[in-house]
């Protein structure tokens, strides 16, 4: 493969700029690759090794919430019990 091929499929699973979850020595985190082919840390713009992991998103379940309008919650007023804890 050469060196024109290697970029060109660098390029399409990796495009210059996008943020990926990267795990390598010493780091782990969002890294982007600029122009000229390193990878970058998002937040210090540190250049990583050339060895690096790819790390699947994480994808989170979240229970569905019932779809609740505003002012249809039933208030239900607060009274001291009679018989309740403190009561002789």
């Amino acid at each position: 493969m050469t060196e024109i091929d290697k970029n060109k499929r660098e390029n399409a699973l990796h495009p210059v700029g996008q943020n990926f979850l990267v795990q390598c020595v010493g780091y782990r985190g969002l890294a982007h690759r600029n122009s000229g082919g390193d990878w970058l840390s998002i937040f210090t713009n540190r250049i990583l090794p050339k060895k690096l992991s790819f790390l699947p998103p994480v994808q989170t379940i979240l229970p569905t919430l019932p779809d609740v309008q505003p002012g249809s919650l039933v208030e239900l007023p607060i009274s001291p019990d009679a018989n309740g804890p403190g009561r002789n």
